[in-house]
This record gives C-alpha cells, structure tokens and sequence, in this order.
C-alpha cells in the first residue's frame, strides 16, 4: 500500500496509519462507532473515536493528555461553523510573580543636630546596614505540547482551528530592593568643667549606615515545544485538504513564547552622617567639625535574560489509500 506524506515545514516524518484497535477503547468491538456530537468546551484525556463526529459552533476539545493523543472519526468530520481542538498548553496563561523580598530600611538613631547623643561626651553610634534585596526567581518553562493525530474520511464543512502550540515560559521575578542604611547618631553632649571652664568636649557623630544590595532580576522561563498534528485521511482527500490548509482547517504548532527577564531591584540608599555633639555651659558645640560621614549606597545589580522560545512543531498530512 502507498503512502504519501505532506509534511509542513519541511519536515518527512513516518506515522503508522489509524488501525481499527485505535477505536476499541471507547467503541464497542467489532462495531462501527455511533456518531458524536459536541458543543461547548469539553475536556478530553484519553483517545476520541466517533463514527460521525459532529462539532456545533463554539466548541472546544481541550486535549489533556501528556503524550499524544488520537481523535478517530471512522466516517464524517462535520464543523458547524467554526470550532477549535487544542491542546492543554495552548491555555496556559503567563503571571509575573510579586517581587523579591525587599527588606524595610535600617531603624536609623537622631541624627541632629539638636538632639542629646548617647551621653555625655560620647560617641554616636554608627547606623546599621541595611539588608540586601532577594535575587528573582527564575520563571517556570512553559509546558511542552501534546502531539495530535486527526484521522476522518470525509470533511464536510466548517472551519476547524487545531492548536499544538508550546506553552509560553513564565516572567523571571523582579528583584528585590535593598534597604537604605540606617543614619549615624548625634554625638554626645560637652560637659562643663566645675565650677569654670570645659571639662570634656562633646563626641563625634556617628557614622551612616551603608545600604543594601540590590536584588538580580531572574531569568525568564522557555517556551514549551509545539506538538506534532497529523491529519490521517484516504488518499482522495488529500488535494482538499491541501488546499484547506490556513483556510478551513488553521493549525498552529508554534513554539512558546520566551518568558520576560525580571528587572533588577534597586540599590539600598546611604545612611546620613550623625552631627557632632552640642556645647555645655563653658564649651563649645562641634556640630559639624565632628560629624561622621554618609554611609555607601548599596551596590546594583543585573537584570535577568529572557527566556528561549520553545521549537516548532510540525504539520503532517497522512493520505492513505
């Protein structure tokens, strides 16, 4: 028995032709499949076989399997109006994940200049450091296609749309912010000598905190692979069908879209400087001649890569005789 193939894109590849056992899982042995009809959505996770299969306006086969999976009509593919086969990949929705955790800024001290410091004559303590932003996670790679085997005698009428498209891949998560760096605190106040004069000047101001560093962008997921669609028809049908192509029977086997790549956080922000102490009764306040300094602002960070898209299928044109 000869077989020709049409293959699109160019691609040969060898099927084996619909054998009547395909049919048995749902038909009763030995007998021909009754007809079927169908409208609105309806989940499929196994083979369809059917004598006429006749699809109503608006429907859709979702196709659930994880493999390939077959539709066999033994007689009459009927289409009113238009219809649609996909697979579970073709319904996948894209969802950008929430942000990276982004720490809260650093507690900063009184910075002043009119404040007190820690005590007298002391010191300013240095502001903390703030927390590095989380890196984005990468997102999840879309679901590969199922492949589709269509076998029918006859066409007769309406516009089919089969889908076998790749899943598209998942947005990497944005990263995370840095936290800002805590200020530096006042320096501690002059003490007065007893009775007269300065005792002890007032202490330097503390230091700013440095900020946090930003969190990386994560990498965007890859699209799924398209599936395989194979319409198995007699060898009589084959210039229609030909011809049918992009018109009546629409077919998509496009790999996924790529996932976008996350963006980067962004740096935490220095801490100020804490002033010098103030004066007391006989001494001067050094305000600004004790002053710390600023703390750095946190370094950034990258953002992520998009993701790669997911292969094309193929469409396959089995024409038995």
């Amino acid at each position: 028995m000869q077989v020709a193939r049409l293959v699109l894109p160019i691609v040969m590849l060898s099927v084996p032709s619909v054998a009547a056992a395909d049919c048995e899982q749902i038909c009763y042995p030995g007998l021909p499949c009754q007809g079927t009809e169908i409208s609105g959505q309806r989940t499929i996770n196994g083979d369809l076989c059917a004598g006429d299969l006749v699809l109503m306006d608006g429907a859709r086969l979702i196709l659930d399997g994880k493999g390939g999976q077959l539709i066999n009509v033994e007689r009459s593919f009927k289409v009113v109006g238009s219809a649609e086969i996909v697979t579970a990949s073709c319904l996948v929705t894209v969802s950008r994940r929430a942000k990276a955790n982004s720490p809260d800024t650093a507690n900063p001290y009184d910075r002043g200049p009119g404040s007190n410091g820690p005590g007298d004559a002391t010191a300013g303590r240095n502001g903390p450091n703030g927390g590095d932003g989380g890196d984005g996670a990468t997102g999840a790679k879309g679901p590969n296609a199922a492949s589709v085997r269509l076998a029918f005698a006859e066409f007769a009428g309406g516009s089919i749309k089969i889908c076998a498209r790749g899943g598209d891949g998942m947005p990497g998560q944005d990263g995370g912010n840095g936290a800002g760096g805590g200020d530096g605190e006042q320096g501690g106040r002059a003490i007065p000598g007893q009775p007269f004069g300065c005792r002890s000047g007032p202490g330097d101001g503390g230091n700013g905190g440095d900020g946090g560093s930003a969190g990386r962008g994560g990498n965007g997921g890859d699209g799924g692979d398209a599936g395989i669609v194979t319409l198995a028809i007699p060898s009589s049908l084959e210039g229609n069908v030909r011809q049918m192509l992009s018109k009546q029977i629409l077919v998509d086997v496009s790999g996924g879209r790529p996932g976008a790549k996350g963006s980067a956080g962004s740096a935490g922000a220095a801490g100020k400087f804490g002033y010098g102490g103030r004066g007391a009764t006989g001494c001067e306040g050094r305000e600004e001649q004790r002053k710390g300094h600023d703390g750095k602002a946190g370094p950034a960070a990258a953002d992520g890569r998009y993701g790669r898209a997911g292969a094309d299928g193929t469409v396959v044109i089995d024409a038995n005789n």
